[in-house]
């Protein structure tokens, strides 16, 4: 039902498969593709919700991340955030390692304590039990 989705990540080969699906659901009038990265791009559009799924993971600066995400949303931001594991979490990292890039995991906590730095104050921790481990942060603005 939206009237407009941007679609933003750094890796063309995410933005041509999401081209793909919006396609084959044949909403491409809808959807805009930006190839960038969201910490520095010169994004001043402002958006009904914000979402950051499999991006957290390699923040190094989550709680600056979160800020941008609420700078940028008119009411919501939706970000996921791996949690930590005994078995999945080393195998993630392993594989990670040897692409020479780290990976990050979180408890409930941390997560909570990431959208309070960041200054949301209205916050539901959703935990996700489906597939591994881990949560997403769901936060009005």
């Amino acid at each position: 039902g939206a009237a407009r989705v941007v679609g933003l990540d750094y890796a063309a080969n995410m933005l041509a498969l999401a081209r793909e699906h919006v396609r084959a659901l044949q909403v491409s009038d809808k959807c805009d593709f930006v190839e960038g990265d969201f910490s520095s791009l010169g994004l001043e559009e402002r958006f009904d919700i914000v979402i950051a799924i499999g991006v957290f993971d390699y923040q190094d600066k989550p709680v600056e991340f979160l800020r941008r995400m609420i700078e940028r949303s008119r009411g919501r931001v939706i970000g996921s955030f791996p949690g930590r594991s005994l078995f999945r979490m080393r195998l993630r990292q392993l594989r990670y390692w040897l692409s020479d890039c780290p990976v990050l995991f979180y408890s409930e906590d941390e997560v909570r304590q990431i959208a309070k730095e960041a200054g949301l104050t209205s916050v539901e921790i959703v935990p996700i039990t489906s597939s591994g481990t881990g949560f997403v942060l769901v936060g009005n603005v």
